[in-house]
């Protein structure tokens, strides 16, 4: 990455986690402007470490942990896996707590015309609140849909409703894990 001409507008790493702190390191170094990390990070000290680097650092990062991120409108995908190419752009944006969600969503039922999607991951630095911010401020953004586990930035993720009632986009949110055996799973 040092050998880039220029720093990278997103850097993608999907490596084993045995690599993924020197390769986030690489990719800080060269600059990056923001991060996806697919790497399936269980310890919690190493998912530390990389959110202080990408903080320290300034950068959004999608993940650890996630399934990456769909910008139909701009036909921009970063994913580890195949997706359909035969996409129509349109006004939902989703955020999602599962990976397997949005491999659900974005290949099957054609009749969901999503602007973005986007499988949060561990949500080691940015939150589904920061998200919910973002969709918000896209002019395609006509309505949100999220699939959520946890809210872990409440006062950030309030706001966002706020500023989503504002202009008009509906929220509408499955919230899954309530049940008493739901909460005990590991998250």
């Amino acid at each position: 990455m040092a050998d880039l001409p220029a720093p990278p507008d997103h850097t993608v790493i999907s490596v084993g986690t045995t690599h993924l702190e020197d390769a986030f390191a690489d990719a800080i170094r060269a600059g990056t402007r923001a991060a996806t990390i697919f790497a399936d990070t269980r310890d919690h000290d190493q998912k530390s470490r990389i959110g202080d680097m990408a903080r320290e650092a300034g950068i959004p990062l999608i993940g650890p942990n996630s399934m990456g991120c769909h910008k139909f409108d701009l036909k921009m995908r970063i994913t580890p896996f195949s997706v359909p190419l035969d996409h129509t752009p349109g006004g939902i944006a989703a955020i999602l707590q599962s990976g397997s969600v949005l491999g659900a969503l974005v290949n099957n039922d054609r009749r969901f015309r999503f602007n973005t999607v986007i499988s949060t991951g561990s949500e080691t630095v940015t939150t589904a609140a920061d998200y919910l911010h973002w969709v918000i401020d896209q002019p395609t953004t006509r309505v949100v849909g999220m699939f959520l586990e946890a809210v872990r930035d409440p006062e950030a993720f309030l706001q966002g409703l706020e500023r989503a009632a504002a202009r008009d986009i509906p929220v509408v949110i499955l919230q899954v894990g309530r049940s008493e055996a739901g909460a005990h799973m590991p998250r």
